[in-house]
């Protein structure tokens, strides 16, 4: 914070390339600040760094393994590039927004395209990230995934449900996907996706709460990449003409509140 208001109150005050390295403890900090969080949430999401003896004690404590458990780096790179996606996606609706107004001036431009690539990069890249760190759940965290999918029993060549929600013990108004739920989970038709009914009714997350805002990350998440998809193919088709198109800019402003749901 200090440096923040270094960098901020120094920018007429300090020689230029002073002024440029006080972002490097900014950026440091930031980025160790976000890791530490995410340590905390991933050893959560996996206990490591300890035993336990016969009495049921806590023993062996390892700080490090702890820290270091095997969820925090699919869990931080997650994180990583999803702070990309949210500040590209703001700072662009930002310029956007000042478009709309008139402002089509060159800094205009060249703002929101710096800030829309780094967003277009990340909002490709999340839904891989995602897919491949959340394959851990089906072994570490059935019960998660069980609501995840919502569903019922364990099975193999399961299906993936949009939308729906658990009423009075089943499973109502979903929309199945056949296969997709295996495949999601593990790559693999064979995959078994658990369900909620295999565990203690103690034991479960809320079940439609986890499923909706887990279904609206992932459509939120692919709304973004339909935005930054279009955004593209029409700069290529008509050039810096798109920076005039009212539905285009105004579905990046969109994408930036979207971006936000999404985190």
């Amino acid at each position: 914070a200090i440096f923040i208001g270094i960098y901020l109150y120094g920018w007429d005050r300090l020689p230029p390339k002073l002024h440029l390295r006080v972002l490097i403890p900014i950026i440091a900090s930031g980025a160790f600040g976000t890791f530490c969080i995410i340590a905390v949430n991933a050893f959560m999401n996996n206990p490591a760094g300890f035993s336990r003896d016969a009495n049921g004690e806590i023993i062996d404590v390892d700080p490090l393994a702890a820290m270091f458990n095997n969820a925090v780096w699919g869990q931080a790179i997650h994180m990583f590039v999803a702070t990309y996606a949210v500040t590209g996606f703001l700072v662009a609706a930002v310029y956007a927004v000042g478009m709309r107004k008139g402002r089509l001036d060159q800094r205009h431009r060249t703002g929101f395209l710096v800030a829309f690539a780094f967003a277009t990069i990340a909002a490709f890249a999340q839904p891989v990230i995602g897919h491949f760190t959340g394959q851990r759940l089906a072994e570490d965290q059935p019960t998660k995934l069980a609501a995840f999918e919502l569903a019922e029993e364990s099975e193999d060549r399961a299906p993936l449900t949009i939308g729906g929600r658990w009423i009075d013990g089943e499973k109502r108004f979903g929309i199945e996907i056949p296969y997709a739920g295996s495949i999601a989970s593990g790559n693999s038709l064979n995959q078994v996706v658990p369900g909620v009914n295999d565990f203690p009714a103690d034991e479960l997350p809320p079940l439609n709460v986890t499923h909706l805002a887990f279904q609206a990350r992932v459509g939120a998440g692919t709304a973004m990449v339909g935005i930054a998809a279009w955004f593209w193919w029409r700069r290529r088709k008509v050039g810096d003409a798109v920076f005039e198109e009212k539905w285009t800019m105004w579905s990046i402003v969109a994408g930036g509140g979207l971006s936000v749901l999404a985190l």
